[in-house]
């Protein structure tokens, strides 16, 4: 089954997705990190941001891990026989890799969201010394790196996914990849975040009568810890989560259409396999041409 060229157009998009992000996360880390206080306080988040992060990598590397061993096994690959389908025992090689990329490209979308956003915030405030548009600027330019990494990495993984094995079933393994990942860390950073807010409060408000935030309360750290781990890195996953099974979902659709004349409500038309591979293909391009 030949690939359309028009699939190209997906992965130029991708790859100047990577491109813009890496050229916004130079704009912001050329800025002005502000004064010792501030970046000794933002040192702090960024040391427990880091931390949490590598503990979490860590396990989930071992989870993904085992999984790919079992994806690699014991996931049947085709059913052959007449009325009782047997299993064939060849090793199902594609969905296992695409479920081990699918994985490795949400951790790297969550980890690059982090990345840039612990190294913005002090950047920002102090950006909003000089005015607000240079703080919502350089806060801006922070957060559309991970957004741009999200699409980026996602449009390259599945366009080379489906050029190389030509079939949207191997693009399962790549989305089921990324939604183990998402998984433990929204889930993960949520309970961080909100475990160091109400500990935050409690501390702060109930027993020390002071405002939310406050520098002098140490659980102020931990407390923006838990928005970069939860709000910024799982949310980054999360998203490119649902961007992949987005697109899958609408190649699948298409791929059941069968060749030869399709009825709709308003008429009929005749598909030829061309054209329902065009059908498949159609949604990896709409959001390449939509980033571009």
């Amino acid at each position: 089954m030949a690939v359309p060229i028009i699939l190209i157009v997906a992965l130029i998009a991708g790859i100047i997705s990577i491109i813009m992000a890496l050229y916004f996360r130079y704009l912001v880390l050329k800025e002005d990190p502000g004064n010792e206080k501030m970046q000794e306080v933002a040192g702090y988040i960024e040391e427990g941001a880091k931390t949490y992060i590598k503990i979490q990598y860590k396990v989930l590397g071992i989870f993904v891990g085992v999984l790919f061993v079992v994806l690699l096994l014991f996931l049947p690959t085709e059913l052959t026989g007449d009325k009782v389908p047997v299993i064939s025992a060849r090793l199902n090689w594609e969905q296992a890799i695409a479920y081990l990329i699918g994985a490795v490209g949400s951790m790297l979308a969550g980890w690059l969201g982090m990345y840039v956003g612990v190294k913005a915030n002090t950047r920002a405030a102090q950006g909003c010394t000089i005015g607000t548009k240079k703080g919502f600027d350089i806060a801006f330019f922070g957060g559309a790196v991970m957004g741009l990494a999200v699409v980026g990495v996602a449009l390259i993984g599945v366009s080379v996914l489906y050029w190389i094995f030509q079939t949207p079933i191997v693009i399962l393994g790549f989305s089921f990849g990324a939604s183990t990942i998402a998984l433990f860390m929204k889930c993960g950073g949520g309970i961080f975040t909100k475990t160091a807010d109400v500990g935050a409060d409690l501390v702060g408000k109930a027993e020390y009568d002071l405002p939310e935030d406050d520098p002098r309360n140490p659980a102020t750290i931990a407390d923006n810890v838990g928005d970069i781990v939860g709000d910024i890195a799982g949310m980054g996953s999360d998203l490119f989560d649902s961007y992949v099974a987005s697109i899958l979902a609408s190649m699948m659709l298409a791929a059941a259409f069968s060749i030869g004349t399709v009825v709709f409500p308003f008429g009929s038309i005749t598909l030829s396999e061309a054209g329902r591979n065009i059908l498949v293909i159609l949604p990896i391009v709409l959001c390449g041409v939509g980033l571009m």
